[in-house]
């Protein structure tokens, strides 16, 4: 896998306007706000939005 993802749940103080979790990704695109992603890292952030939400 890439690990080119990590999602967290925010900190309560940093939670505003129903924000819960926070997504980073390494290696930002030079395509902007536009991220290009492989199927394998597609499915690895479906992964880790889903352990996510379990929490």
């Amino acid at each position: 896998m890439s690990k080119r993802f990590t999602i967290a749940i925010l900190p309560k103080e940093k939670q505003q306007g129903g924000v819960k979790y926070g997504l980073k990704i390494e290696k930002p695109s030079v395509l902007g706000n536009v991220y290009g992603l492989t199927e394998e890292e597609l499915k690895e952030l479906r992964g880790l939005i889903d352990e996510a939400l379990k929490k």
